[in-house]
């Protein structure tokens, strides 16, 4: 077997941890609990520095550490609502892996089914990076109808047009943010 079927395992078991982990987790439907639960898998699974300096693209050297710990608190924020959003309109909700594919050694991306009940099914795909032993989720994608969407690149391109107005200023992109995030 190819190192990077290795890869690819690895990969698919951290997700597939991670995913039966949440999903447990997710069965104490109260509000506190469930939005708790999920900061919490934000923090311990994505890799939220990465995905602010990737957002920002070439607008990410010019901020400062405080400006860059404010977006990450604000992406922490946005990831965790989004993800209360989907999960507390769905109860018993059940997960599997489809599959995945490495990009490079240490990027792997892997197809997951959420089965949501009545909701229907979604398919996401999860972008991977790993050192040694850690695993970071960096991007997650929708599949639908055909298409996919990389909440990273959306965001990154919506984020370039708020920072163009600004020159670079991230505060419409913090602010932008927050006021997308509930209970703000």
């Amino acid at each position: 077997m190819s190192s990077e079927a290795f890869a690819d395992e690895a990969c698919e078991q951290f997700m597939d941890a991670s995913v039966q982990s949440a999903l447990v987790q997710f069965e104490d439907r109260t509000s506190d609990h469930l939005k708790s639960s999920l900061q919490d898998f934000v923090v311990d699974k994505v890799d939220i520095a990465r995905i602010a300096r990737f957002t920002l693209g070439k607008y990410s050297q010019r901020q400062s550490d405080a400006n860059m710990q404010r977006l990450s608190t604000a992406l922490q924020s946005y990831f965790a609502d989004m993800l209360y959003s989907s999960v507390s309109a769905s109860s018993g909700a059940s997960a599997e892996i489809l599959g995945s594919h490495d990009r490079r050694p240490t990027d792997c991306i892997v197809e997951t089914v959420f089965h949501l009940g009545d909701a229907g099914d979604s398919v996401l795909l999860w972008r991977i990076f790993h050192q040694g032993e850690e695993y970071k989720i960096y991007d997650v994608a929708l599949r639908a109808r055909g298409n996919t969407l990389w909440l990273s690149m959306e965001l990154g391109a919506q984020f370039a047009s708020l920072l163009d107005q600004r020159n670079g200023s991230i505060d419409l992109v913090i602010e932008n943010l927050t006021a997308r995030t509930s209970g703000s």
